[in-house]
């Protein structure tokens, strides 16, 4: 047996997680937009997975955003660096819970709606894209 694999399969890299520091100004928008409010690590964090963090290159996360539309429908967006058909990502998983799949293009972002509640409440979050 050689060490890394599993049955005669080589075993699967981990994701990279990144981190996610969600900042609010009101209770019905936030989380991370580069520039403007919250943080994310490591600086050049990607979204596609196993890419390696490289500021300014395609699938840079440039926002994780949250918003409580009209006070009632919780939304989750994530814009990234490039110009894709399609996410560049399948899921993304946040803190360890379930991971979140169906995104689909809004404006310049990736979407998810609707949600049961806030996903990124602020504070840290763990992010892992698959």
């Amino acid at each position: 047996m050689m060490p890394g694999v599993v049955a005669g399969f080589p075993r699967k890299a981990a994701q990279a997680s990144i981190t996610l520091v969600a900042a609010y100004d009101g209770p019905d928008w936030g989380g991370y937009e580069a520039g403007n409010f919250g943080s994310i690590s490591p600086a050049g964090a990607s979204a596609i997975p196993g890419a390696p963090a490289i500021e300014g290159a395609n699938g840079e996360i440039l926002a994780v955003l949250y918003e409580r539309y009209e006070g009632v429908v919780h939304r989750l967006y994530i814009e990234v660096r490039g110009d894709y058909s399609a996410p560049p990502f399948t899921s993304l998983q946040i803190d360890g819970g379930t991971p979140l799949t169906g995104f689909f293009r809004y404006g310049a972002r990736w979407a998810l709606y609707p949600l049961a509640s806030n996903p990124i409440p602020a504070g840290t979050h763990t992010l892992v894209f698959s």
